[in-house]
């Protein structure tokens, strides 16, 4: 395991790399799998802060250009974390997220009107609609429904099409949706979410193991039983 872990510790798509966008979201994934690496999670988004309810990417804060900016798999990884241990960062994240008028910006943090106005890291719906329900928001219960839903369409989807028409089998999408999954924590959802994955691609291991393509990576290890 340790050729897949970065020197903080952090999950890697691939041995022999050190600093990646997504490392918080990996061992994210992983502590969700195994329930391993819980206080390690904690500790390194801890520091990523760099002011309450902003974070960085990485807790090396050695991210350059665009890969500065906090991505939405990051933050949904942060804030169903927090929201699955009962810690205070997914209320953090809101509060800012709701100053922001619903963006999230975490490099060029918008303080005046015309800042807020002419933010660009706008959030997608669905994960508003996430962000609120961690946080027991009424609109988070209001739209539940249509967060499943979309959820339901991106895991039934197969295929997706990515550079120069090229197809591929969409997985991102769906271990997102297994961490939303995990934080909503309802036996109805992972019912059907399960049924949905096992019909349509065998199991949730398959997911992950197209996603990583190591058979000894971590998260493919630890996979093999769900």
């Amino acid at each position: 395991m340790d050729k897949f872990l970065d020197s903080y510790g952090l999950v890697l798509p691939h041995p022999g790399t050190e600093v990646r966008e997504n490392s918080i979201l990996f061992t994210v994934e992983h502590y969700m799998l195994t329930g391993e690496r819980k206080e390690l999670v904690q500790d390194l988004i801890e520091l990523c802060r760099t002011d309450k309810g902003l974070y960085s990417q990485h807790p090396s804060h050695a991210l350059q250009g665009k890969d500065r900016y906090m991505s939405h798999d990051q933050l949904t990884a942060m804030i169903a974390f927090s929201k699955m241990n009962d810690l205070d960062i997914h209320k953090e994240f809101w509060e800012e997220i709701k100053r922001q008028w619903y963006r999230y910006n975490n490099i060029d943090v918008p303080q005046t009107f015309m800042e807020k106005l002419l933010n660009k890291r706008f959030l997608h719906p669905r994960d508003i609609i996430f962000y609120s329900y961690c946080n027991k928001g009424l609109g988070g219960y209001l739209f539940f429904p249509i967060l499943i839903i979309i959820m339901i369409i991106s895991l039934w989807q197969k295929k997706e099409v990515i550079a120069h028409g090229e197809v591929c089998l969409d997985t991102d999408g769906k271990l997102l949706s297994y961490v939303r999954m995990k934080a909503i924590d309802n036996r109805v959802v992972t019912f059907l979410f399960n049924w949905i994955i096992k019909k349509r691609f065998g199991s949730w291991h398959n997911i992950f193991k197209e996603y990583f393509r190591y058979e000894d990576h971590p998260n493919v290890i630890a996979s093999k039983d769900i």
